[in-house]
């Protein structure tokens, strides 16, 4: 009878070892989604004092970190989903910005090829003129500077600032905002806004200040501005 009892029990052993062993599905990354303002810009908390942060999504958008803050400014210059990651403590924090009305955030790509990536030429000169400049505050400077371009390319998309002058008043106020002169060395990042200032005479040179602006001439500034932006993103500080 013992011989009966042990031959059941062994064939249920085997029959549930037949059986496949399933494996729940690991959960996938919580982000939290931050709507951005009417401007393209957010202000996001990693709840605590942050460590590091990175932008994922980083075409036509730019995060801003002040030193010692727990917060991060995003601004972006067209609609889309931005994921951005901040370790916080030891503790990831997931955040997609969404400007404007956007699709879903995109798959990860693959991961870019290894080995330096090419710089171009406008970042080249700009990195020139970052290295000479002896300001003691240039590295936040270009943060700074970065926002205001992307600010300036969103104003001149703006039919508020119906001429080149009305436009131009209103960068100088903002750039007054950010970057407001050094009252012993003077304008600040000089040597970088005098290369962006000549490169812009390029598109500017034949433009009325006083005439209403194209939206020819609106679409080229506002390329030129993120242009700016966008090299500047190349600087080493």
């Amino acid at each position: 009878m013992r011989h009966v009892v042990l031959a059941i029990l062994l064939s249920h052993f085997v029959a549930a070892a037949d059986e496949p062993l399933v494996v729940p599905r690991p959960a996938s990354p919580k982000w939290t989604e931050i709507k951005a303002d009417s401007d393209g810009r957010a202000w996001i908390d990693a709840g605590e004092k942050a460590a590091e942060w990175e932008l994922i999504d980083r075409a036509g958008a730019y995060l801003d970190v002040p030193p010692g803050s727990k917060y991060a400014v995003f601004a972006a210059t067209k609609p889309g989903a931005y994921r951005i990651v901040a370790v916080s403590d030891g503790k990831l924090v997931r955040v997609i910005v969404q400007v404007g009305d956007v699709p879903p955030p995109p798959k990860p790509g693959p991961p870019d090829p290894p080995g330096p990536k090419p710089v171009d030429e406008l970042t080249k000169k700009l990195q020139a003129a970052y290295s000479a400049d002896l300001g003691a505050t240039k590295a936040a400077d270009l943060r700074q500077l970065i926002s205001l371009y992307l600010s300036a390319a969103e104003s001149a998309r703006s039919p508020k600032l119906a001429t080149a002058a009305k436009l131009y008043d209103a960068v100088m106020e903002t750039a007054a905002e950010f970057l407001p002169d050094d009252k012993v060395t003077g304008r600040r990042l000089a040597g970088i806004r005098k290369l962006v200032a000549a490169d812009l005479n390029a598109v500017m040179e034949a433009v009325d200040p006083d005439a209403p602006i194209s939206d020819e001439v609106r679409t080229a500034l506002a390329a030129a501005f993120t242009k700016y932006a966008t090299a500047l993103k190349g600087v080493t500080p």
